[in-house]
């Protein structure tokens, strides 16, 4: 009676152990694929962000230009109020046209 009772033992034993690993390594599973695309998900990010601070660079290069050649301008311009306000137009032209080439989103609220 006890041999058997040790045999049925040991098969629950082997039974349960089986469904536990089984049960582990569906749980594992489940876990690894979601930091693979956790990872994913932050790569991604990153990327964007990158792309977000080399246009922004980009946009406050194009800003520092236009600003100097305002200045510029008006220092010189002054006495040819004629000249000084074709240059201002063309200035922001070229201004409005460089941002939409760099910033195509920006274009969205036509």
């Amino acid at each position: 009676m006890i041999v058997n009772t040790r045999k049925s033992m040991n098969r629950f034993e082997a039974c349960f152990n089986q469904s536990f690993k089984e049960q582990v390594n569906a749980q594992l599973s489940t876990e690894i694929n979601s930091i693979q695309e956790c990872r994913r998900a932050t790569s991604i990010l990153r990327e964007h962000e990158q792309s977000y601070k080399i246009k922004k660079d980009k946009y406050e290069l194009l800003c520092e230009e236009v600003i100097k050649n305002i200045e510029l301008l008006e220092a010189k311009g002054k006495a040819d109020i004629p000249n000084y306000l074709q240059f201002m137009y063309d200035s922001m032209n070229i201004f409005y046209h460089q941002s939409i080439n760099y910033f195509p989103e920006s274009d969205s609220y036509k």
